[in-house]
């Protein structure tokens, strides 16, 4: 798969997942997801680690030229999500630092801390 572009970098409120979604040459928007582990001991939340590397691919169907643009049927949108070994997601990290140029330095950052959990992550499995 190829990046055409970034479009975003989120941290979520959960306690340290991070993802990234960007655009690929056939036409799916993909998003890395790497969700963190969390577990508790008694009255306290700790994190224990992380699950394994996500990649969902959001893809519309089919293009319907007489209807307009963005008017599409429930039955037209597909979302696929898979998991992948750390290795395949430092690849997908890997192909996105090409497009980081034009990035907000908190979408670096992110993108940094993506990096940090595949490489540990992987090294611990």
């Amino acid at each position: 798969m190829e990046i055409v572009r970034l479009t975003g970098f989120e941290t979520h409120r959960d306690g340290g997942s991070v993802s990234a979604s960007f655009a690929a040459t056939d036409g799916c928007e993909y998003t890395l997801m790497l969700k963190v582990k969390l577990g508790s001991t008694g009255a306290r939340i700790v994190k224990l680690g992380y699950m394994p590397a996500l990649l969902k691919c959001n893809k519309i169907g089919r293009f319907e030229p007489l209807q307009p643009p963005g008017s599409f049927s429930p039955e037209d949108w597909a979302e696929t999500e898979v998991e992948i070994d750390w290795e395949a997601a430092e690849q997908v990290l890997a192909n996105m630092g090409a497009h980081l140029a034009g990035c907000a330095s908190g979408d670096r950052d992110i993108y940094s801390s993506m990096q940090s959990i595949t490489k540990l992550s992987g090294d611990a499995g």
